[in-house]
């Protein structure tokens, strides 16, 4: 297989990202429902707390062994989980280049330090892009309040009647912060779009998808028969493989060296293709379970009883359009569970002091969290 047709097509490039990108999702749901189907088990409840807490962290953590296993072994070929599913590997573009054999271009494996960098690209940016985009996520959503109400809601002790310049000046940055994120973040993307178009044009500069393997020199082939023959191998070492010595405690040495050799061969041959194999049926199955529900003839329940105004609370206004809460009209709208809508900075603020619906005085433990954003009215 030449250096041409080892080249992969723009499609099976995406494929192995679209597949890298829908792994942690379906990991995701796969561990909810199974806390939330079998919430009396105390494993279960583990599971859940771990989704909703830990579940970045821990998915990092798992990839970093799977990646891991795929591309710092002994014997190639080199490439992520997903690439060896799709049949693909990375090869040093500099290797390839100072031989003059054509016709073995494909087989130079990449350096440790160019393998650390792709497992760097696979797990640790990943991982990094997510945090980052729930931190400025939840600062943006505190910067849809007004400079005076964030920097009023900021400390749980700060005077409302007056607000200090470093609270504006934090605010200010934080804006900013989060503009330049998004800018970077959006620049990003166009970068990695016109690498993806580069690429297909079989542009010089363009030997991967991945921005990461350019600035590298690593280049993504298809698999040849020498790879499938080393997997083939692999997958014939035995389990139990000890060495001629007096010593046990190197006889064990060597056996738990083989045991965990064999592991990796199976679990990266086996174990993680059936695992994206069983996620993606997973997906496939209940959404057409839920589209036979969608499709079922089954009368609608009616809506349960609106919550009535308490003695004690707020009137509610005659105009539906009026906030309680203010007396004028309702700007930048939210509501509660209990339907009643307010301004969104009036009923933040009363939320964050009182905590319960200021009209049917229901009581809500999360406090300003309770308050929901409407986008139409």
């Amino acid at each position: 297989m030449d250096a041409v047709t080892a080249k992969p097509t723009l499609f099976e490039v995406s494929a192995v990202s679209t597949l890298s990108e829908l792994v942690k999702p379906a990991l995701r749901y796969a561990l909810a429902w199974y806390g939330q189907q079998n919430a009396s088990f105390p494993f279960a409840l583990t599971v859940a707390r771990l989704v909703a807490t830990r579940f970045d962290a821990a998915f990092a953590a798992l990839t970093l062994a799977v990646e891991a296993a795929h591309l710092l072994g002994s014997t190639g070929p080199y490439g992520s989980a997903a690439e060896r599913f799709y049949g693909l590997k990375r090869i040093s573009i500099e290797a390839a280049t100072k031989s003059n054999s054509r016709s073995n271009s494909t087989s130079f494996p990449p350096s440790l330090r160019q393998r650390l960098c792709v497992l760097a690209s696979l797990v640790l940016i990943p991982y990094m892009r997510d945090r980052l985009l729930d931190t400025v996520a939840d600062i943006e959503a505190r910067l849809s309040l007004s400079p005076q109400t964030y920097a009023e809601t900021d400390t749980a002790n700060a005077d409302a009647a007056s607000v200090s310049a470093a609270r504006r000046a934090a605010y200010s940055r934080r804006r900013w912060f989060c503009l330049l994120f998004r800018s970077s973040y959006a620049a990003m993307l166009a970068a990695k779009l016109l690498v993806a178009v580069a690429f297909m044009l079989n542009a010089p500069f363009a030997s991967s998808c991945n921005i990461v393997d350019i600035v590298c020199g690593l280049r993504v082939a298809r698999m040849d028969h020498n790879d499938h023959s080393d997997i083939a191998k692999s997958m014939q070492m035995p389990w139990f493989s000890a060495v001629d010595s007096p010593s046990p405690l190197v006889n064990l040495l060597a056996i738990m060296s083989s045991v965990s050799r064999k592991s990796v061969a199976v679990a990266t041959t086996y174990v993680v293709p059936a695992s994206i194999f069983l996620f993606r049926f997973s997906e496939w199955w209940y959404a057409a379970e839920y589209h036979k529900l969608a499709r079922a003839q089954e009368p609608i329940p009616p809506p349960p009883p609106s919550c009535q105004p308490h003695p004690d609370g707020v009137p509610f206004p005659a105009d539906p359009s009026i906030c309680p809460l203010c007396q004028s009209r309702i700007k930048n709208p939210a509501m509660l569970s209990s339907g009643f809508v307010f301004c969104y900075v009036c009923i933040y603020k009363y939320m964050e002091k009182y905590s319960e619906c200021p009209i049917s005085k229901i009581p809500y433990g999360g406090g300003s969290a309770a308050v929901r954003k409407l986008y139409e009215m």
